[in-house]
């Protein structure tokens, strides 16, 4: 049956059987998309009607393993959404996902490729970079119109307003609030919407109330209106004809290190028990939403690191500061992968810590010093302050394992919940102890867990550790807010230099002030005042001086 003999009416299960083709395993000849059992069930679940002639589901959840069909499922369904759902007038189908490219080389370009294999589909839907179109012709009883389908990132603010037929979240586990999917919501107007979720299992610190993908699951059991179709386990492959022992012996030998990705991907499931380097609930605390600062703020020293990879390392630069509770705080994350054929260029590397040294106030930039001889002479050139090689030696990462670790279990870290491969390079991070030379102690260093994305790298975690590292004296103190006094001699440096002008109104008004004399009176006016502030502030009695203007 043809969607020009329907009316471009059909059910998903008529529309998969008679338009999505896939290259058969030999990659020879286009054959039918074959259904494992939980694909068959949630495709009837999308066709299931309710007494009232609507849907008789409304948001839908596939929770998979890897390979076991989530992409070819979530494509069919936009296609479908897009051309064929009877329940929908002007139909409207968005596919979102963390970040636009994502959005538009996984399912989208699955999707494309299905109308590119399917002579009919192809006459009929424009395929551009971001976007497809359907132009359906008017029948009886309908007027002509196009369809659209749009491939999105997690973006609040371009979302709302969108009247989507159909929504589909890809990889759902990286939503860590429900902002971006309540930007989704379906408009009332539409009788019989759809909300469609992919993912496997999340990271083990996204395992509480209020994450999204967390919630749909356990929403299951009394939430008529929602589908879910999980698979999870040690044996959850044996349900999908495609996954075979072999493979599954393979990937046990890739995850290896790191068993927890092991579970996560191929089993579905979030380990319970904490084996890697550090604990779920010491990540999960160290998380808050936190947009990157346009630049730095006055008074603010801003520590960064980098950490130089050109082929298959990544290359990555972390800027942070210390808050004035005295915990280390991210602000700014970049990320360059190489390849082989085409590795990271150097001078743009160069470049974008040269831009950000114009917007953050660095107090000390170290970079590993392996393969970046040539690009800390160029930086010291170019006026980047307080450039500093380091080598990573075991030494080094003895005191950098210990005090990264450290710094999480005293929940002495912040991190924004937005940089999800920093978060998953994190827990998939394992220790390894060296063995002892010369009578020492065995030394410590983490590593990165075994497989392939984020996790099979360390490279931010050591920019993170690094930058810990350079800023330790800072960590765990309190800090002081910007000098704000208008004297053209700050207070902080009359406090330093011996006059403290505790009753001139203009420095009762400073933000430095306020805190310097509120703590000294709580602690009882003792001992005197530039004693309290050298015991308080400085991380030497000596040099007070060190922490001011």
């Amino acid at each position: 049956m043809s969607l020009k003999a329907t009316g471009g009416a059909l059910s998903f299960r008529s529309f998969i059987d008679g338009y999505v083709r896939v290259l058969d395993a030999r990659g020879h000849k286009l054959t039918p998309l074959t259904l494992h059992p939980a694909q068959a069930e949630f495709v009837a679940a999308v066709d299931a009607i309710g007494p009232d002639g609507l849907r008789r589901y409304r948001t839908f959840a596939a929770s998979w393993p890897k390979k076991a069909g989530k992409s070819s499922t979530a494509s069919a369904l936009a296609l479908w959404a897009l051309t064929s759902d009877p329940l929908a007038a002007e139909r409207e189908v968005i596919i979102a996902a963390t970040d636009l490219e994502q959005a538009a080389t996984i399912i989208f370009q699955l999707a494309a490729r299905m109308v590119k294999r399917h002579a009919w589909l192809s006459s009929r839907v424009k395929v551009g970079k971001f976007e497809m179109r359907y132009h359906e012709p008017a029948s009886a009883g309908q007027v002509a119109h196009t369809s659209v389908l749009r491939a999105i990132p997690q973006d609040v603010r371009g979302s709302h307003g969108a009247h989507a037929s159909c929504t589909i979240v890809d990889e759902a586990w990286a939503a860590d609030t429900w902002d971006f999917i309540e930007s989704l919501t379906p408009s009332p107007a539409r009788l019989s919407p759809i909300m469609a979720f992919f993912s496997y299992a999340g990271l083990r610190s996204q395992q509480r109330a209020g994450v999204p993908w967390f919630d749909l699951l356990q929403r299951r059991e009394r939430d008529p209106s929602l589908y879910v179709s999980h698979l999870a386990g040690p044996d959850a492959w044996q349900a999908i004809p495609w996954i075979t022992p072999r493979w599954i012996a393979d990937q046990r030998q890739l995850f290896e290190t790191c068993p927890s990705k092991y579970a996560r991907l191929v089993e579905n499931t979030v380990s319970g028990a904490d084996s890697g380097y550090l604990t779920a609930a010491e990540v999960a605390d160290a998380l808050a939403d936190l947009a990157e600062p346009a630049g730095g703020e006055p008074g603010v020293k801003y520590w960064a690191a980098a950490d130089l990879g050109l082929t298959f390392d990544l290359t990555a630069v972390l800027i942070g500061h210390v808050t004035t509770a005295g915990k280390f705080e991210v602000d700014v994350l970049r990320t360059w992968q190489g390849t082989k054929g085409a590795p990271v260029s150097v001078q743009g590397v160069e470049d974008e810590i040269v831009n950000l040294s114009a917007r953050f106030r660095l107090a000390r930039l170290v970079v590993d010093q392996w393969q970046a001889a040539l690009l800390i002479e160029r930086l010291r050139r170019r006026g980047v302050p307080n450039v500093r090689p380091v080598s990573i030696e075991p030494a080094k990462l003895d005191t950098i394992t210990t005090l990264t670790k450290g710094c999480f279990s005293r929940r002495m870290v912040v991190l924004p919940r937005r940089l999800l491969d920093l978060r998953e390079q994190l827990e998939s991070l394992v220790v390894i102890e060296t063995g002892a030379r010369n009578r020492r102690r065995d030394r410590l260093r983490f590593d990165a867990g075994s497989g392939t994305g984020p996790a099979a790298h360390d490279d931010q975690a050591i920019c993170l550790a690094l930058a810990l590292d350079a800023s330790q004296g800072e960590i765990g103190r309190a800090q002081l807010p910007a000098c704000t006094c208008p004297h053209s001699s700050p207070c902080c440096v009359a406090i330093t230099g011996g006059g403290l002008p505790m009753g001139d109104r203009l420095c009762a008004e400073c933000a430095r002030w306020q805190v310097i004399k509120a703590q000294w009176l709580a602690a009882g006016g003792v001992p005197d005042l530039r004693t309290f502030i050298a015991l308080t502030y400085s991380a030497s009695a000596k040099a007070p001086a060190a922490w001011f203007c």
